[in-house]
């Protein structure tokens, strides 16, 4: 019978593992990085990139500023475009745009391109009522919606759509975040961006660090050299990676780092924990061992547990070797982004020995 954590390991992003039983255990060399100094507490010292390119921005950006004297509103709060039709989420289902109040939507579409040339979009989307009432339409507080299903489906008329604040100001987080995304991910941009969040990170740390002189005598020097390879070829990923390293430097054991990354796909389907020299593999429910008679787990993709130890251990503050353990063991985990720190491809099948 398929056991469930077979089961889990099946269905999640392929990990090759191996067990071993006890006696093997014992035999195997401990992996712990020597602790040199670590203290309990400091004050988090932020990181946020993606905040930082977009002061940058707002400051290169001069942007043309819609009259004051029409209402922010909007009566759906998610478009999406293809071409010049625009797609819209109403109660969770996305439609065709074909007409507000009878107007048709390329009628408005016209108007915008001629009104605001490069800017008609973004008109559109979070200044509808101006565009409108420059047309000669003004809407109301209730607008009509013409839409058609998608794929050229039914068409169909929602009366009395509500107009809010709340719907445009989603409509505008929407557009400014990708437009942002887009934006910190062109080489020139991402590399101010980046070399701005490198001399924020070293005044905070030189003024702000409480642990500033227990930190590594090369920290600062390790920031510098972070800096003439910041390039068009860094992504923010690698990076923030490279930010773990540096705090990793010091002794603080909560500072931590917070930047654009994809999230996580891949998780190990059971947990580890250190058992005298060897690592014992259990069900996520702590409710039994992955495998009662081989109960500790050798490699992982074919990689002692040492080696990622000691991969990991690089990003995490110099502490005990308990603190540094646990840090360890959690981090292995996400087995997806340990794979990214130690520069390693994902396992194309699962196996156990």
């Amino acid at each position: 019978m398929e056991r469930q954590w077979e089961k889990q390991l099946a269905a999640a992003d392929p990990v090759g593992y191996q067990l071993r039983g006890r006696a093997a255990a014992r035999a195997a060399p401990a992996a712990v990085p020597r602790c040199t100094r670590w203290m309990p507490w400091t004050p988090w010292i932020p990181w946020t990139p993606l905040a930082l390119a977009v002061s940058i921005l707002l400051s290169q950006a001069s942007p043309a500023v819609a009259s004051p004297r029409y209402e922010k509103l909007a009566p759906y709060p998610a478009l999406e475009w293809k071409d010049e039709v625009p797609f819209v989420r109403l109660d969770g289902e996305w439609y065709e745009l074909r007409a507000i109040d009878s107007v048709e939507t390329s009628r408005i579409v016209g108007f915008a391109r001629q009104r605001y040339a490069g800017l008609w979009q973004k008109r559109f989307v979070e200044d509808l009522v101006e565009v409108l009432s420059e047309m000669g339409h003004p809407p109301g507080r209730r607008v009509d919606l013409e839409v058609a299903e998608v794929d050229g489906g039914a068409v169909r008329t929602l009366h009395g759509v509500r107009m809010t604040a709340a719907k445009r100001r989603s409509l505008w987080e929407q557009r400014n975040d990708a437009e942002m995304r887009a934006a910190v991910d062109e080489g020139p941009l991402r590399v101010t961006a980046m070399n701005a969040v490198l001399e924020r990170l070293e005044t905070a740390l030189d003024e702000r660090w409480a642990y500033r002189f227990l930190a590594d005598d090369g920290l600062f020097e390790a920031i510098e050299a972070l800096r003439r390879r910041t390039g068009p070829g860094l992504t923010w990923e690698q990076f923030t990676l490279e930010i773990e390293t540096l705090l990793a430097l010091g002794v603080d054991g909560h500072a931590s780092v917070s930047g654009p990354r994809e999230p996580s796909s891949a998780f190990l389907p059971f947990l580890l924990e250190r058992v005298g020299e060897g690592h014992v593999g259990f069900l996520p429910n702590r409710r039994s061992l992955l495998d009662p008679a081989r109960p500790y787990v050798a490699s992982i993709d074919g990689l002692p547990i040492a080696r990622w130890w000691s991969g990991l251990a690089t990003r995490i503050a110099r502490g005990s070797p308990q603190f540094v353990g646990y840090e360890c063991l959690r981090r292995l985990r996400d087995i997806e982004r340990a794979r990214q720190v130690l520069g390693r491809r994902r396992a194309t099948t699962s196996t156990s020995s």
